[in-house]
């Protein structure tokens, strides 16, 4: 309940990339613990974040736009 209730206070900052880091970062520490045998229980198991889509970064947006007009550019005669 506590690892939800911090993402849930993460979520009213509008971040669902910092809170899908988070919660992959949370499960990962919680699995290492129940393998080393200091935790019974993996309390991060069922631990959900907002999916994120990929989006391009904006400058390789802007290089690819460009290269595709580059390429719409008609010829001339050869």
């Amino acid at each position: 309940m506590h690892l939800r209730r911090y993402l849930a206070s993460l979520g009213t900052r509008k971040l669902p990339g910092s809170i899908a880091r988070k919660a992959a970062a949370l499960r990962c520490y919680f699995s290492w613990q129940v393998r080393q045998g200091r935790l019974a229980s993996d309390p991060a198991r069922s631990l959900r974040a907002p999916s994120v889509a990929g989006a391009c970064p904006g400058a390789l947006d802007r290089e690819v736009t460009a290269l595709l007009d580059v390429r719409r550019v008609p010829r001339g005669p050869t």
